[in-house]
């Protein structure tokens, strides 16, 4: 509580709850905390009830199917939610190394089908920034992302035949 201000009959206060909590908040005065003019003990109060709090950011956690992928493959992402949105969209995730198709889900659990890019060799990443979606309080998410990357080999061999002579008798 801060601000506490009044007099007589009428107080208040500001009621902040405590960062990353999730429950519900309450106020109330012991009794015998506070005397009327006459010298009497106050009676015990409380907020008559309670406040609903939800000031804990989502959080989101990305895996895999596969850690390697070469020409033809593809890996299944799941995207888990700490806590349900209804704004949580493909548009919200950044992929390097390939694209994602077939997004669905709801609530805390979506899925989507990584396609890695014909012709490369290297890291496939997916990742979700920080404030891309929000849970039902209208909490931001905190970022995630794959916890390893996707080894990508999209490169076909290739091969160079040469001859020491252009023609033989």
């Amino acid at each position: 509580l801060s601000g506490f201000t009044g007099s007589g009959t009428s107080y208040s206060a500001v009621f902040t709850p405590t960062a990353g909590f999730t429950g519900s908040g309450t106020v109330s005065v012991a009794a015998g905390k506070f005397t009327d003019a006459a010298g009497n003990d106050n009676t015990a109060g409380s907020l008559a009830s309670p406040i609903a709090i939800d000031t804990r950011a989502p959080s989101i956690t990305i895996t895999s199917s596969a850690a390697a992928l070469k020409i033809g493959e593809t890996a299944t992402l799941t995207f888990t939610l700490s806590e349900a949105s209804v704004n949580f969209t493909a548009d919200d995730v950044v992929v390097t190394g390939g694209t994602l198709s077939g997004f669905s889900g709801s609530g805390t659990s979506y899925t989507a089908v990584f396609t890695p890019t014909a012709g490369f060799t290297g890291s496939g990443t997916v990742s979700v920034a920080t404030g891309k979606f929000t849970d039902a309080a209208g909490n931001d998410n905190t970022a995630g992302s794959l916890a390893s990357a996707i080894a990508i080999d999209t490169l076909a061999p290739s091969i160079t035949i040469t001859s020491s002579a252009a023609a033989l008798k």
